[in-house]
C-alpha cells in the first residue's frame, strides 16, 4: 500500500473513532485494525498518540469539515458566514459531536500540551474569523458580537453533543439572527463618499433611530425621500447618489453588494414612493407587488426564499422579504410614517400600545395640535 494512502487510511479511521468513542478511549491498537495498516505501519506515520491526535486534527482542518471553512467562504455573504457556524456538522456515523478543538482541548487539558495548544490556537482563529465578518456588517462593537456569536456556537456544538441532536443548531441559529440584526452599527463620518452634513444611513438626517432588524433597511429606504419643509435632497434622485445611499445602507443590514444601473433608480424610486403610501394608508401595490424569487432547501431542513433577480429587483424583493418577516413577528404595524402631510418621515413606534402618530411631537405633533386647537375655537372643522 502506498505511503500516503495508508497515512490517509489511518487519518480517517482515527478522525472516525475519535468522533464516536473518544480520543483517549481509542487505542493506537484499535486504529491499526480498523485502518487496516500494521502497527508497524501506524508508528512509522505516527510515533504517539500524541502526534496522531495533531495530525487527525490538522486533518480535520485540511478536509473542510470545521466552522473556519465557512467562515472563510468566498460564496457567502458575512451574515451567511456567520450563520452557517449554526448549520448540521457532518454526520459520524448518526452520532452527534462536538467542536473537534474543544473535544481535544477537554481530553488533554494541560495548557502545555500540544494538543491543547492546537486546539486553542483555532480556537483563537475562529473568533478572527467571526471578529472580520462583524467588521464587515458595520457594527459598532465587532469584539463584542463576534465573542457572543463564538459563545452561541461552540454552546450549541457541545449541547448537539450531549442531547445527540445534529440540528440543535436551529434554535442557537435564531438566537445569532436576533444578535447580529439588533447589533448597534457604527457610525464613521471618515467613510468614502460619505455625505457633508456625516450622515451614513437617510434616517440619519432626520435623526431617527432605526427599525430593529431586516426593518432597518426598509426604514432607511423609505426615508430616502426629500421631506417639504426639510432641505435634504431625495437621495434616490439620479444613480451616483441612489448608489451611495445603497452601499452605506449595507451597513444598517447584511444587504449583498448590488450595482444599480440607470434604468433601476427610476423603478426603484417608484417602489419607494408606493411602499411609503401603502403604509401611510394612501397608497395601492404599483409593478414591484409581485417579484421572482427561488425556493432553497437549507441542510438544517429549513426552507428559504432566495431572492432571483438583480438591481432594484433584488432590492425590492430583500423590502418585501423584510416586511413579511415583521407581518409574521406582529411588528409592521409600528412602522409609520409622520400624520403630518407636510413631513411623511418614517419612523419605528415603539411605544407599548403602539399610538404614537408623529415622527417628533416637538416639530410636528405641536404644530398640528395648535392648529387643531384654534380650529375649534373658530367652530371651524379641522383638516
Amino acid at each position: 500500500m502506498p505511503a500516503q494512502q495508508a497515512r490517509e487510511r489511518i487519518l480517517a479511521t482515527a478522525q472516525r473513532l475519535f468522533a464516536v468513542r473518544g480520543i483517549k478511549a481509542t487505542t493506537m491498537e484499535e486504529v491499526a485494525r480498523e485502518a487496516p495498516v500494521s502497527k508497524r505501519t501506524l508508528y512509522a506515520h505516527f510515533p504517539t498518540k500524541d502526534a496522531l491526535v495533531l495530525g487527525q486534527l490538522q486533518h480535520v482542518l485540511d478536509a473542510g469539515e470545521t466552522l473556519l471553512e465557512v467562515l472563510g467562504s468566498t460564496e457567502l455573504s458575512p451574515r451567511e458566514r456567520l450563520l452557517g457556524m449554526f448549520d448540521p456538522p457532518p454526520d459520524v456515523g448518526g452520532i452527534a459531536r462536538g467542536c473537534p478543538f474543544i473535544d481535544a482541548a477537554a481530553e488533554f487539558p494541560a495548557p502545555t500540551s500540544q494538543v491543547h495548544a492546537f486546539a486553542r490556537q483555532q480556537k483563537v482563529r475562529m473568533f478572527e474569523l467571526v471578529r472580520e465578518q462583524t467588521v464587515r456588517l458595520g457594527v459598532a462593537d465587532p469584539d463584542v458580537l463576534a465573542e457572543q456569536l463564538v459563545s452561541l456556537a461552540d454552546g450549541a456544538s457541545s449541547r448537539a453533543m450531549v442531547l445527540n441532536d445534529c440540528h440543535y443548531g436551529r434554535h442557537a441559529r435564531s438566537a445569532a439572527e436576533t444578535l447580529i440584526d439588533l447589533a448597534p452599527r457604527r457610525r464613521d463620518p471618515t467613510a468614502l463618499d460619505e455625505p457633508a452634513d456625516g450622515a451614513e444611513r437617510a434616517g440619519d438626517r432626520y435623526g431617527m433611530r432605526s427599525a430593529p432588524g431586516g426593518l432597518a433597511f426598509v426604514h432607511d429606504l423609505l426615508n430616502t425621500r426629500s421631506v417639504e419643509r426639510r432641505e435634504h435632497p431625495d437621495l434616490l434622485a439620479d444613480l451616483p447618489s441612489a448608489q451611495r445611499w445603497l452601499d452605506r445602507a449595507r451597513s444598517v443590514a447584511d444587504v449583498a453588494a448590488v450595482v444599480l444601473e440607470e434604468e433601476d433608480v427610476q423603478h426603484l424610486r417608484r417602489f419607494r414612493d408606493d411602499l411609503h403610501g401603502l403604509i401611510g394608508g394612501d397608497g395601492r401595490a404599483g409593478a414591484a407587488s409581485v417579484l421572482p424569487a427561488a425556493l432553497k432547501l437549507e441542510p438544517s431542513g429549513e426552507v428559504r426564499l432566495v431572492p432571483d433577480g438583480t438591481g432594484w429587483r433584488r432590492i425590492a424583493f430583500l423590502v418585501l422579504a423584510a416586511a413579511r418577516e415583521a407581518q409574521v413577528a406582529g411588528v409592521w404595524r409600528r412602522l409609520k410614517t409622520c400624520r403630518d402631510p407636510h413631513c411623511g418621515i418614517a419612523f419605528y413606534d415603539r411605544s407599548r400600545n403602539n399610538s404614537r402618530v408623529w415622527h417628533d411631537v416637538r416639530s410636528c405633533g405641536n404644530a398640528a395640535n395648535l392648529r387643531a386647537h384654534r380650529a375649534r375655537r373658530r367652530g371651524h372643522p379641522v383638516s
